[in-house]
């Protein structure tokens, strides 16, 4: 086995490892979400603990918006290395750099949402506890 052949298969099962935990990522923000849906007591919006437990299941509304997205544009990032590896090993330079404009673009907005995903969760699950620490003291 050549070294060119392993770091193929290396770099396979990154991608494959990369994309089951986006996958779990997903489902548990989902998961989140509908638990929330569920539990959380729903009122007049303005100054009370109905609308902070509200605001936390907004942030993970987002933090779901923001792994779907990642999904989205990690899925157009291995295209857009597909077709740039195919033009270099066709030696086509146009579609080359086409390709890796293109790709420089995805991989900034699979970046972006990664980041937006992960604010999100952190910031939803503060909120959460938080809500739950203080609803206890403003009973």
């Amino acid at each position: 086995m050549s070294s060119e052949e392993r770091s193929l298969i290396a770099h396979a099962a990154f991608r494959e490892s990369s994309d089951k935990f986006d996958h779990l990522v997903i489902a548990i923000i989902v998961t989140v979400c509908g638990f929330l849906v569920q539990t959380i007591p729903f009122g007049v919006v303005g100054y009370n603990i109905e609308t902070m437990y509200l605001y936390a299941l907004i942030l993970f509304g987002l933090a779901g918006i923001g792994a779907f997205k990642r999904s989205e544009w990690s899925i157009q990032l291995s295209a857009k290395n597909h077709g740039m590896l195919h033009a270099a090993e066709t030696r086509n330079q146009a579609s080359y750099l086409g390709n890796q404009v293109a790709l420089g673009k995805c991989q900034r907005k699979a970046y972006f949402y990664y980041r937006m995903r992960n604010i999100f969760i952190f910031t939803g699950f503060v909120c959460f506890l938080l809500t739950k620490v203080l609803e206890q003291y403003l009973k």
